[in-house]
């Protein structure tokens, strides 16, 4: 998440910091450097701001407590979520600020990223309500605090699903063990909740290098490994009725290619998957931030966007 390179939330309020967070001297004058940008900037800060800059509803508990599932927390992630149905068989899940995209195949249901971690015991209720069918794989996209954290509640529930993450997870998932504090700070989260070992990140069943064509129940789902502000996953399920793609390159806020937490930033290559993605003109984008678009012509913003970052460089 990063929460805008730790700008859209931490700028807002002196009172922005984690409950039983004790901030630093350091951290005092970062909060009062972003509040500067603020007022610089303030249009740009009024865009990315819009729903917290992430779609969907807001929670100021979630955003400061992110790794934490506490029971409050879960009932706020419920009370706020909204169940999109795209179609049978295909539904867009929004939480306060993230998404997570659910397919059903055959025999069981295939879940694209976990959100944080009061999401997974919402998804433990949810997923039965939807579909009598287990849940099969997850595929879990990349290691950020939005994404990555609802993993271990759902495999208590079924621990026969299989996790599938790019082969670049397992060394993303070791720098946030060794550089949490610093996460920790920059997120404004509970320093205390930041993993303390690589147990408590997702552990991949199937990993794949650049590209992964697997079948499940017969249906072909193509997952991708595209370069951005940091690696990042996307899927492409392929012999679905249409096309459609769950990207996390695309999202419905300010364009952000460079991130000051990034520990690198392929501009180039975020702009090629997003024109890549136009070029195979799906029928519908499920982002996992922000809302689906559901029509071949709208799905030219992925072009729209494209441009954005190449001016942006």
């Amino acid at each position: 998440m990063r929460i805008f390179a730790g700008i859209a939330l931490a700028f807002a309020a002196s009172g922005a910091f984690a409950s039983g967070f004790q901030p630093s001297d350091d951290d005092l004058r970062v909060q009062q450097g972003r509040q500067l940008l603020a007022r610089e900037f303030p249009e740009v800060m009024r865009h990315m701001a819009r729903q917290d800059g992430f779609g969907g509803p807001s929670s100021k508990p979630i955003a400061r407590a992110m790794l934490s599932d506490a029971p409050d927390l879960v009932a706020e992630a419920k009370a706020k979520m909204t169940v999109e149905k795209i179609e049978d068989g295909v539904w867009l899940i929004h939480f306060p600020y993230v998404n997570v995209a659910l397919i059903e195949t055959r025999h069981g249901l295939v879940l694209f990223d976990t959100g944080y971690a009061a999401i997974g015991p919402v998804l433990v209720e949810l997923l039965p309500a939807l579909s009598k069918k287990p849940l099969s794989h997850i595929i879990v996209s990349h290691t950020h605090v939005d994404h990555a954290y609802g993993w271990p509640a759902l495999k208590a529930k079924w621990p026969m699903a299989k996790m599938i993450t790019s082969a670049l997870l397992p060394e993303m998932a070791a720098r946030d063990v060794r550089l949490g504090g610093s996460i920790g700070r920059l997120n404004n989260q509970p320093l205390h909740l930041q993993p303390a070992s690589i147990d408590q990140m997702p552990t991949p069943d199937i990993v794949f290098e650049d590209k992964l064509s697997i079948q499940i129940d017969g249906e072909t789902f193509r997952s991708l490994s595209c370069p951005g502000g940091d690696r990042r996953t996307n899927l492409d399920g392929g012999t679905w009725p249409a096309r459609r793609f769950s990207p996390q390159l695309l999202s419905g806020f300010l364009p952000m290619p460079a991130m000051a937490s990034a520990s690198t930033a392929h501009v180039d290559e975020w702009v090629a998957a997003l024109r890549d993605m136009s070029a195979k003109k799906p029928e519908v984008l499920m982002p996992m931030h922000g809302a689906a678009i559901v029509s071949e012509a709208k799905s030219t913003q992925a072009d729209h966007l494209a441009e954005a970052f190449a001016i942006c460089v």
